[in-house]
C-alpha cells in the first residue's frame, strides 16, 4: 500500500469523494471499471473538504473483501492512504478500466459520465458487452502485480516445455520470452503472465476440491492457490487419487486367460471379465 497520493480539488470523470465507505463507493468503482478507471477518496466530502476516516487493523481488508464479494467480475481495487492528524486518514480506492465489460454490483450496472454514475439500461448493457466481446481478459495488463511477483524458475519451465515442440530452441532469456509471447507489454505483466507464473499463492487462482463421502460429508479435500500449470497437475493428481476401482472375475473359468489392471490404473479398480463374451467391462 502506497502513501500520500495527492487529493484532487474537485470530483470529475475519474474522481469521487465520499465521507464514509458504503455501497455508493462500490457502485462508483464499478462505474469507473466500466469506463476509464478512477479513484474514490474516502474521507472527503462533496465540496472537497477533508474529513478523514478512522480505520482499524482489518478495516481495509474488510473493505476489499466486500468490494470483491459484491462485484462481478470481481474488482480488486488498489488501496493507498493519506495520513491525517488524530489518527484519521483519507483512503484512496482505485479501479482501472476493466477489460471485459460490463462489471456489475449486486446485479446492477453503472457507468461514469462526467462526475456522476449512471445506471445502465438493458440496451446499454448489451452494447457494452458487444464492444468487448472479442476481448480476452488475460491479455490485458495487470495493475496489481509486477515482475517481482512472478517466478523465474516457473518461466524457465514454460520455456523448456515450449522448446520441446520446436526444432530450433529459443534462449532461456525470461524477459525476451515473455515479451515475445506478449505476456509482458510496456514493461508490465498481463493477467495471463501472473496466473501462469505467480511466485506466491494468490486468491486469484484459488481452487477448492473435495471428495464427498455422502451428500454432506467431505471425506478428503485440498485447496490450491498457485500458478495454473501446477494447479492442473494437482487437480489431476487429486482426481486420480480418488478413482477407486478393482478387478474381479465371475462366471466359468477361463484357462490360459489372465486379466490385469490397465497400465497406470491404481489398485481397487472394479473391472469384470466375461469369459463367454471375451469382454472386459468397467463399473
Amino acid at each position: 500500500m502506497s502513501t500520500k497520493p495527492r487529493i484532487p480539488a474537485r470530483e470529475s470523470e475519474t474522481v469521487e469523494f465520499k465521507t464514509t465507505f458504503n455501497m455508493e463507493c462500490i457502485e462508483t468503482l464499478v462505474a469507473f471499471a466500466n469506463h476509464k478507471g478512477g479513484s474514490v477518496y474516502v474521507g472527503v466530502n462533496d465540496e472537497g473538504k477533508i474529513t478523514g476516516v478512522s480505520t482499524g487493523k482489518e478495516t481495509l481488508t474488510q473493505w476489499i473483501n466486500e468490494i470483491k464479494g459484491k462485484t462481478e467480475p470481481a474488482i480488486v481495487p488498489e488501496v493507498s492512504s493519506i495520513d491525517l492528524k488524530e489518527g484519521k486518514s483519507v483512503i484512496v480506492l482505485s479501479a482501472e478500466e476493466f477489460p471485459v465489460k460490463p462489471v456489475s454490483v449486486k446485479g446492477k450496472y453503472y457507468k461514469r459520465t462526467g462526475a456522476s454514475n449512471h445506471l445502465l439500461n438493458l440496451n446499454d448493457i448489451v452494447n457494452m458487452h458487444m464492444q468487448t466481446f472479442n476481448s480476452s481478459w488475460d491479455y490485458y495488463l495487470d495493475a496489481n502485480h509486477h515482475i517481482s511477483d512472478i517466478s523465474e524458475d516457473k518461466a524457465l519451465r514454460i520455456i523448456a516445455m515450449y522448446n520441446k515442440k520446436r526444432e530450433v530452441p529459443i534462449d532461456n532469456n525470461v524477459l525476451e520470452f515473455l515479451t515475445k509471447m506478449e505476456l509482458l507489454r510496456e514493461g508490465r505483466l498481463t493477467y495471463a503472465a501472473f496466473l501462469l507464473l505467480m511466485k506466491n499463492e494468490s486468491v486469484f487462482s484459488t481452487i477448492e476440491m473435495g471428495r464427498f463421502q455422502n451428500e454432506i460429508t467431505i471425506k478428503d479435500g485440498i485447496t490450491v492457490a498457485t500458478d495454473l500449470i501446477t494447479e492442473v497437475e494437482e487437480v489431476l493428481a487429486f482426481v486420480r487419487k480418488h478413482i477407486n476401482k478393482g478387478v474381479y472375475h465371475h462366471g466359468e473359468s477361463c484357462p490360459g486367460r489372465t486379466v490385469g489392471l490397465p497400465a497406470g490404473r491404481p489398485a481397487g479398480n472394479r473391472d469384470e471379465y466375461d469369459c463367454t463374451q471375451g469382454l472386459l467391462t468397467s463399473r
